[in-house]
This record gives C-alpha cells, sequence and structure tokens, in this order.
C-alpha cells in the first residue's frame, strides 16, 4: 500500500475508535474517538478519559495515534501533536495533520503463534472456562482446552490479555466454532471471530505483526 496517502485518504467515519499514546507523559495515553478534521488545518479528537474525567492534556504535547482505517482495510500510526485543547461543548483535542503515516493491510493469512491465556463464554451453555490460544489472525484463532467448550457451529465469547510494545488490552470478541479436533487428549478448536470491532482488530493485529516482525 502506497506511503503518499493522505490522512483524508483514510475517509474516517466519525465515531471511529482510535488510541492515544503520549511517548513523553505514561498518563497521556488512552481510547478517543475520532470526531473530524479539516484539510491541512487539523484534525478533532476526544479527549481520553481516566476514572471518568478527561486526562490534562497541554498544547505542543506529542502523540503517537494509532487506528484502523475500514475504508482501506489498513492499521494505521503516525505522530502529530496537539495544537488546541478545548472542554466545550465536551473535551476534545485539536491534532495538527500528520506529515506521514504508516499503514499496514490486514490480511486475513497473516497469523502468529502465541500463548494467551483466555476465558471462553459459551452462549449455549452460558458457562466459562479457561482455555489457551495457540494461534492468532485477524479474523480467527487456534484454542488449546482441556474441556469441551462447544459444538461445532456454536456461538462463543473470547476474553484474553494482549500485550504489544508494553500496551496491555484486554480484548473482548464473539466467536463461532469451526472446527473440533483431539490431539493428544487435549481439544484443539478452530475458532472464527465475529462482528469484531475496529479496536479489537487493531490490537490483535498489532500483535501479529510483533510477533511476525521480531
Amino acid at each position: 500500500m502506497s506511503e503518499e496517502l493522505q490522512f483524508e485518504d483514510l475517509k474516517l467515519l466519525p465515531g471511529t475508535k482510535i488510541d492515544l499514546r503520549s511517548e513523553q507523559y505514561a498518563q497521556l495515553k488512552g481510547a478517543s474517538a475520532y470526531v473530524g478534521y479539516r484539510t491541512q488545518r487539523g484534525i478533532i479528537v476526544s479527549t481520553p478519559l481516566k476514572g471518568g474525567n478527561p486526562i490534562a492534556c497541554k498544547i505542543g504535547n506529542t502523540l503517537v495515534v494509532r487506528l484502523f482505517a475500514n475504508h482501506l482495510n489498513c492499521a494505521c500510526a503516525f505522530r502529530t501533536e496537539i495544537i488546541h485543547v478545548s472542554t466545550i461543548p465536551f473535551a476534545h483535542l485539536h491534532l495538527a495533520i500528520p506529515e506521514q503515516m504508516e499503514i499496514g493491510e490486514v490480511r486475513n493469512s497473516a497469523r502468529a503463534n502465541v500463548q494467551l491465556i483466555a476465558s471462553i463464554f459459551s452462549t449455549e451453555t452460558k458457562t466459562s472456562q479457561s482455555a489457551t490460544i495457540n494461534n492468532i489472525s485477524a479474523d480467527g484463532a487456534r484454542v488449546h482446552s482441556k474441556l469441551a467448550i462447544g459444538n461445532i457451529g456454536d456461538a462463543i465469547k473470547i476474553s484474553t490479555k494482549i500485550k504489544v510494545l508494553e500496551i496491555e488490552n484486554i480484548v473482548k470478541v464473539d466467536g463461532i466454532i469451526r472446527s473440533c479436533t483431539n490431539i493428544d487428549g487435549q481439544l484443539v478448536y478452530g475458532i472464527q471471530f465475529d462482528n469484531i470491532d475496529d479496536q479489537t482488530k487493531l490490537a490483535i493485529y498489532a500483535l501479529v505483526m510483533t510477533q511476525l516482525t521480531s
């Protein structure tokens, strides 16, 4: 994918979830929402909250922004700085238009071997149990479990913790059991993710890319 893309080429919809991180101030981080932009003037995003209150931000603070652009099916990251802080009519930030963006297409075939402890909830039996995710991609996972978690076609909910570059994210995603194999007394399930949101997809994609390039 071309690196000559401009911010407006992402065609983000208002409300798109984004992740803000400051490389200078550890406390300046969190989930935000895209509000809009003005060509060559700036980007408007909601101010991240902590304990229900807006995090203190100052003009000139530099930020790393990460998001998932549905229009291009890509993960995107860029550096910017805060050029205005406002609390009216809601807490929001104006960010400088980035000069460069790092983007990567999310390919369903990109998979990574991992060892993630997960909680699996069966919507059929209404029970939860622990399992291990051994392989993951942007659209599914391979799950190992000592006990049965369901039958092929059953809907489940997966909760696990993903850590990328010292940043931890609790990921919750719906899934459907597509296969089940007994290997050496352990059940191995092929899970297809279902209705995965952009923020979760971005977190998983970041994990996959980190594992593949490490």
